[in-house]
């Protein structure tokens, strides 16, 4: 059809045999081919070995499910070699969030509402329980914010505070997937407590 971004399995084939290996394993002419396609769908598209600016840094720092309820995913974390890494109840948003380290240095982080008007309420009610968002590490989240914006993404929730700072890029906008961007220096006043003194309220994040 006129204008189409899909190149054929003949087509593919035919170019194999040509396409020059790099370092990485694949070809020089895949990945133009990859960059020709994103630019025609994307106009804003910048090939992923340049960095952007303003998000030079940005590093991947876990992902989160939420849940009804921490104890009850338990026996899933155990299943998965996950270890207690710290938690707390954030006041301001009514949420309890615990972080565990897999194997393989992976975080994974759940959510589960502890008042009436958590928003985990609202999520738990639309969505079920599951994957709610991924999170990167960034230097500065209100130069990361301005940066996605211009990359015409739809950004939410910007929170900025001394030992946590944050944004969303919002799934509408991100091909349904939730990003968090944040900020942080320490996570040293969330360490220490016990999963026992997280799950009973003992821990407070007053971010």
């Amino acid at each position: 059809m006129a204008n189409s971004v899909f190149v054929s399995a003949s087509h593919r084939r035919s170019r194999q045999g040509r396409a020059t290996k790099a370092q990485s394993g694949v070809s020089v002419e895949g990945r133009r081919d990859v960059a020709i396609v994103c630019r025609a769908v994307h106009p804003l598209y910048i090939e992923p070995m340049d960095p952007l600016p303003g998000l030079e840094d940005l590093t991947f720092d876990h992902i989160a499910l939420g849940v009804k309820e921490i104890e009850g995913t338990l026996p899933l974390v155990s299943l998965l070699g996950g270890v207690f890494l710290r938690g707390a109840d954030h006041l301001r948003n009514q949420f309890r969030w615990v972080q565990f380290e897999l194997p393989g240095k992976l975080k994974l982080e759940l959510l589960a509402p502890i008042g009436p008007d958590s928003f985990m309420n609202r999520f738990l009610e639309t969505r079920g329980e599951g994957f709610h968002h991924v999170t990167f590490r960034v230097p500065d989240v209100t130069t990361a914010d301005a940066r996605a914006q211009e990359l015409g993404f739809t950004t939410t929730g910007l929170s900025l505070h001394p030992d946590w700072s944050e944004v969303f890029i919002h799934p509408r906008s991100a091909n349904g997937l939730m990003v968090q961007l944040a900020q942080w220096d320490s996570l040293d006043n969330w360490t220490g407590p016990s999963l026992e003194d997280v799950l009973a309220g003992k821990s407070l994040d007053h971010t």
